[in-house]
């Protein structure tokens, strides 16, 4: 006995399923698991963008998955069997459905998982001078042709009145340390506590911001990481990436400030900085604070505004 043919006129289909479509769709649905990868958000961080988050497509086949499902359930109220559902989705017209079905997805899986995901990151200062020595190497301090004059100019720090600090804590001080009364009030940190830090850092650093980043607010700045605020009482110290090791202790910021305020100020240094995803394994940018301290190092302040 001879197998019957199946036959379907596949442009016929498509244009009646395609007066049939409802104006949107919801494909994708994200619940409390669905967070962004960390690997995702540094490539977003350092390209500035958010395209690399949509060109990955995450949610590709979900949309995939319900675009299919509602055509299959569209044909088979439409009276159509199996075989020839099955057929019509061999042929470009089922396609340009599918895609045309996609097109009207209403729902925003991005901004949903950035919604879910609590991340940590820190902004790490970058040197002309390479980092920080510790002071033991140096036999003190001093500001002319190393780090410290960036970062004392990030954290608006008066050279004359980091010198007084040093000088209450009996750490010699070496050539000029300026009177910039200009920075006085507009201190991010504490005087005391900044030599403190310095003391108590065993090995070469930079110094870096710590904290949780919100990547709600990332994704509407489009991930360009100048627009970030970090807030007052974000902790602070110096860290060491490339081979392992921070400070002892700690700094808490005075007053906020925007990444695009210390990237000014760290400008005239030819200094920069770098935000950094604080994962336990974050490729090609070294030891994180995670792996140096067993856990982040904050937890409460948020890193963007």
């Amino acid at each position: 006995m001879a197998k019957k043919t199946i036959e379907i006129d596949e442009k016929a289909v498509y244009e009646k399923l395609l007066g049939e479509l409802e104006d949107t769709y919801t494909l994708c649905h994200v619940d409390y698991r669905d967070e962004i990868p960390a690997k995702t958000v540094q490539e977003c961080l350092d390209k500035g963008s958010s395209d690399v988050l949509f060109d990955e497509d995450l949610w590709e086949d979900s949309r995939i998955f319900y675009a299919d499902q509602i055509i299959t359930d569209m044909m088979e109220k439409e009276g159509y069997d199996p075989d020839q559902i099955k057929l019509f989705k061999g042929t470009g017209e089922y396609l340009d459905l599918r895609c045309e079905i996609e097109s009207r997805d209403d729902s925003t899986p991005e901004r949903d998982a950035c919604r879910n995901t609590a991340m940590h990151a820190y902004v790490r200062f970058h040197s002309n001078y390479d980092c920080w020595l510790p002071m033991w190497e140096q036999g003190g301090i001093q500001a002319r042709g190393t780090a410290l004059a960036g970062i004392m100019a990030a954290l608006s720090l008066n050279p004359w009145m980091v010198k007084q600090a040093a000088a209450r804590r009996g750490i010699e001080t070496f050539g000029p340390f300026r009177n910039l009364r200009s920075r006085n009030g507009n201190e991010l940190v504490d005087y005391d506590k900044f030599i403190r830090v310095l003391c108590e850092t065993p090995n070469y650093g930079n110094w870096s911001f710590f904290g949780k980043v919100d990547l709600e607010a990332l994704l509407d700045n489009g991930f360009r990481p100048d627009g970030m605020t970090i807030p007052a009482g974000t902790t602070c110290a110096m860290f060491n990436w490339w081979n392992g090791g921070g400070s002892l202790d700690f700094c808490k910021t005075l007053r906020p400030v925007t990444v695009k305020e210390l990237r000014r100020r760290l400008a005239p240094y030819h200094d920069d900085l770098k935000v950094v995803i604080d994962e336990k394994y974050n490729d090609n940018y070294g030891y994180t604070p995670c792996n140096v301290y067993g856990g982040h190092v904050s937890s409460d302040e948020c890193l963007a505004a």
